[in-house]
C-alpha cells in the first residue's frame, strides 16, 4: 500500500522535506496557506553543511550560481579592524556563507519539487486533524471554503513559529526570547569601503552595527541591522501596554 505524507508549510523546510521524501519514492502532498511564496529576503544564508546536503538531492549548483559567497567576517572598532574570521579553513567543498535571499531559495526549491512532478497546493490550510495508530485524518480548507478530508500515514508540521500542527499537539516551543529589539533593512548602496566578500561587525558602546553582503557587486545590495536605542524600546513597550 502506498504511503502518503502530508506536509503542512511550503517554506524552505517543508519543500526540502518534500524533495527528500520524493527522492525516495514516498508519496507527498504539500499544502501552504499563503497564496504565493515569500518575496522577502528573510533567512539569508546557506551554510556549508546545508549546501552539502543539497548535493544529495539534485545538487547545490543552482543555489551557488544564484547566491553570493561571503568568505569572512571582520570586526571593527572606531576606524580600526580588530579581528577577522575567515571561513577558508572549513573542511567542506563550500568554505563560505552563501548569501541568498529566502525568496530565491524558495524559488529554487519549488523548481526542484517540479522535477518530481510535485506542486505546492497554495491557499490550502490545515483546519483540524486527529491521529491514531493507523495514521492521521486531516481536514483541509481550500480558498473557496471547501473542506477536504485527507487520510495520511504521516503529518509533518513545517508551518513556522505559530504552527497549527504544534498547537494542536500541545507540543512545547522550547527556548527563550532575547530581550532586545533590532532594526533591519535591506539597502542599496555604493562605495562601501570594505571588501564585498566580507561581512562587517562594527562594535560600539551602544551595541553592534552589522552589514552583510547580499548582491554587492551586481546591484549594490546589502543587509544591515542594529539594536534599537533603549528610549525607542521603552516607547514601543509602553505603546503595546496602552493597547
Amino acid at each position: 500500500m502506498t504511503k502518503l505524507v502530508l506536509i503542512v508549510g511550503a517554506g524552505p523546510v517543508g519543500m526540502t522535506m518534500a524533495s527528500e521524501l520524493a527522492r525516495y519514492g514516498v508519496a507527498v502532498r504539500v499544502i501552504h496557506k499563503a497564496a504565493q511564496r515569500t518575496d522577502k529576503s528573510k533567512g539569508l544564508v546557506l551554510w556549508s553543511r546545508t549546501l552539502e546536503l543539497l548535493d544529495r538531492g539534485g545538487g547545490s549548483s543552482p543555489f551557488v550560481d544564484a547566491g553570493f559567497k561571503a568568505e569572512a567576517v571582520i570586526f571593527i572598532a572606531g576606524d580600526k579592524v580588530i579581528g577577522r574570521v575567515a571561513m577558508d579553513s572549513v573542511q567542506s567543498p563550500y568554505p563560505y556563507g552563501l548569501m541568498l535571499p529566502q525568496s530565491e531559495t524558495e524559488r529554487l526549491l519549488e523548481e526542484r519539487l517540479s522535477t518530481f512532478g510535485l506542486t505546492v497546493e497554495r491557499r490550502v490550510e490545515l483546519a483540524t486533524f486527529k491521529s491514531s495508530d493507523n495514521g492521521v485524518e486531516a481536514v483541509l480548507r481550500h480558498a473557496d471554503g471547501r473542506e477536504e478530508t485527507v487520510f495520511a500515514d504521516w503529518l509533518v508540521g513545517c508551518d513556522g513559529a505559530h504552527s497549527a500542527v504544534r498547537h494542536t499537539l500541545g507540543a512545547p516551543f522550547s527556548g527563550e526570547t532575547l530581550d532586545s529589539d533590532w532594526m533591519l533593512a535591506d539597502v542599496y548602496m555604493r562605495g562601501y569601503p570594505r571588501p564585498d566578500s566580507e561581512a562587517s561587525v562594527y562594535w560600539h558602546r551602544d551595541g553592534a552595527f552589522i552589514i552583510f553582503p547580499i548582491s554587492p557587486v551586481d546591484i549594490g545590495f546589502w543587509r544591515t541591522f542594529l539594536p534599537q536605542a533603549p528610549s525607542i524600546r521603552r516607547h514601543r513597550r509602553w505603546s503595546r501596554f496602552k493597547r
